[in-house]
């Protein structure tokens, strides 16, 4: 990642410090042990996100490191090489050579003076003080070794000699450093890593399948759960590469999932977490899922990754319903008749969850039915069921609205519900008298809790019927009142009978009967009309009871069928004409007339009786 740096930076760098003042031996050594024997050595270790240009140490605080972080945690070592230096010293080293010697000691087989990690020393990370002494026993000037352990994530920091006493460094002439006539009482050294940092990057899907979570909030924090006490919340990435901390949960960094995800970099080798602040719209947060959620920075895992099927989820929210289907396998029904319904919701992973407070992070769950004025709600037979577990009626409480029902889960639902995956209320609605044939009516249904809510509607069921006129057969004009005729079942005279139940003019229940005292009779009005409504789609026969008067009865069923085009063409009633004949006579007037045939007949019966009798006497 490309950095910016201020103009600073560039003058730190990786220092190996040289820092005995080199006087020679003899005399002036010896005077200068002579001062005070104890010596403080504070270490400020700081980090950089790449290497930087050197910079000589001077022994004195460097303002110019003030502004970089401080790294704490790292190991540091201390070990007596007197010896050695001497040693170097007598082979004919200079000082300068002589400590580069002792830089690179073999101190394996040594026993460390001193250990001490950094640490914070008020608003400073990075701190460690030595207190040592600055000459032996014999008063002979001591010189140390200062070592760094290695810890993964950071770049070890080079050897440090120093060899006492020392001075403060004034600058350089000719490559070489210049010294003041005052020897440090406390030395200031400034050692320093390259730290190696590491990224995260989070997926982020819904427990719906296809709902975004774009939008969602995340903070990344250490040292603690969010929002307790001492807790380190990621602030900002700054142009050096380091992130800056804050113990401020308010003033932390938030991470906004774009696309179905967040990216972070910057995280030196440690143990974090991330934690969801905001849910995308219509969604929950699920504790398990995305508060306080640890993963590390190291060397096997440099870049966190919480992708494909690690992806952290949100509880989205999903309602279907499904309208049960008749003995056709269709959507029409007889009025009156159940309709059985179903409603599934998915159950939030996160029901049970509580809030920092141990408050419940869902308060209210209800599932809402919307429904045509056509259609009755019955309220008897439904149930509410968890996965396969019915859920008894104490727990939940149906209320009736004016365009339908809330099914409203009671206090504890929580718990109740917690490691389900379904809830499920199954329930009857049936067709009522205001349905118009031929037009479906639908059933919609809604979930609602105070996170989230979600919407369906279930296939249209509908009702259907025929319309028959009786007429004249020799003149269809004329439309006969007065005929009776019933429905049954098939063409058999064992056949079931429908039997209907009309409300001020209204079907209310269509069922079937093998009581013919049960049965619905429909009888013509003055224009011949009988309309069979509320019949779901099949085949029905329609046999005549009574004829009008002056007519011969229909001997045979006639077989009818309703569908979703029987009753209605566009805006036009369609009709059928059932015709009946008059019961026969003769015409007694014009033509031969009957009573011309009869007096032949009579007059042929007295001439054959007159010719028999003659014949008897001869």
């Amino acid at each position: 990642m490309k950095k910016n740096r201020i103009s600073m930076y560039k003058l730190v760098g990786l220092v190996i410090f040289s820092l005995l003042v080199v006087l020679g031996f003899g005399e002036k050594l010896d005077v200068k042990v002579e001062a005070a024997e104890a010596r403080t050595i504070i270490l400020h270790k700081k980090k950089f996100s790449e290497t930087q240009a050197n910079v000589q140490n001077t022994g004195q605080q460097m303002p110019v490191f003030d502004s970089v972080d401080g790294l704490n945690g790292i190991e540091f070592k201390v070990y007596d090489v007197s010896t050695e230096f001497y040693d170097a010293i007598t082979a004919g080293n200079t000082v300068e050579n002589a400590q580069a010697v002792v830089a690179t000691t073999d101190i394996s087989g040594k026993t460390a003076v001193a250990t001490g990690l950094t640490d914070a020393n008020g608003s400073e990370d990075g701190y460690l003080s030595f207190n040592l002494p600055s000459v032996d026993d014999n008063g002979k000037n001591l010189v140390y070794l200062v070592t760094e352990t290695t810890k993964e994530g950071a770049n070890k920091a080079a050897n440090m000699v120093v060899a006492f006493p020392v001075y403060e460094v004034t600058g350089t002439s000719d490559g070489k450093l210049l010294y003041g006539d005052t020897e440090l009482q406390t030395i200031h050294l400034y050692p320093k890593n390259v730290v190696i940092r590491g990224s995260l990057i989070v997926e982020k899907k819904s427990t719906i399948p296809d709902l975004s979570v774009d939008g969602a909030k995340f903070v990344i924090h250490r040292k603690g759960d969010y929002g307790i006490s001492g807790t380190e919340y990621y602030k900002v990435l700054k142009v050096d590469g380091i992130i800056e901390w804050t113990t401020d949960p308010a003033l932390a960094k938030q991470f906004t999932i774009t696309s179905g995800s967040f990216f972070a970099d910057g995280l030196e080798f440690g143990d974090y977490y991330f934690t969801e602040v905001v849910a995308p719209v219509n969604h929950g947060i699920i504790n398990a899922q995305t508060v306080n959620h640890p993963f590390t920075i190291t060397t096997n895992s440099l870049n966190a990754s919480f992708t494909g099927a690690d992806a952290v989820k949100n509880d989205g929210m999903a309602i279907a319903k499904v309208t049960g289907k008749n003995t056709n396998n269709d959507y029409d029904y007889n009025i009156g008749e159940s309709i059985p319904y179903k409603i599934t919701v998915p159950i939030p992973l996160g029901i049970a969850d509580e809030l920092s407070d141990n408050t419940n992070r869902y308060t209210s769950f209800e599932i809402i039915d919307t429904h045509a004025s056509q259609l009755t709600f019955e309220s008897t037979g439904y149930v509410l069921k968890a996965d396969t577990t019915t859920i008894n009626s104490s727990a939940y409480t149906v209320i009736p609205t004016a365009t339908g029902f809330t099914v409203q889960l009671n206090a504890g639902f929580q718990a109740l519900l917690a490691g389900k995956n379904n809830l499920v209320f199954t329930y009857n609605m049936d067709l009522n008298g205001t349905s118009v044939l031929e037009q479906g009516y639908e059933n919609a249904a809604t979930v609602t809790t105070n996170l989230s809510t979600a919407s369906t509607t279930s296939e249209s069921v509908m009702t259907y019927g025929k319309r028959f006129i009786k007429v004249d057969a020799d003149n269809n004009n004329i439309p006969l009142a007065g005929t009776t005729f019933i429905v049954r079942s098939s063409d058999s005279n064992t056949a079931n009978y429908l039997k209907q139940v009309v409300t001020t003019g209204q079907v209310t229940s269509t069922t079937w009967t093998g009581n013919s005292s049960e049965r619905r009779e429909f009888l013509t009005d003055s224009t011949g009309v009988i309309d069979i409504v509320g019949l779901k789609a099949g085949t029905y026969w329609l046999e005549e009871v009574t004829p009008p008067t002056g007519y011969v009865k229909l001997t045979n069923r006639i077989s009818f069928t309703v569908n979703a085009n029987s009753y209605y063409d566009g805006e036009s009633i369609l009709t059928t004409n059932v015709v009946n004949k008059h019961k026969g006579t003769l015409p007694v007037t014009g033509g031969m007339g009957i009573y011309v045939i009869i007096g032949i007949g009579v007059l042929a019966m007295i001439l054959s009786g007159v010719w028999y009798v003659k014949r008897r006497i001869a």
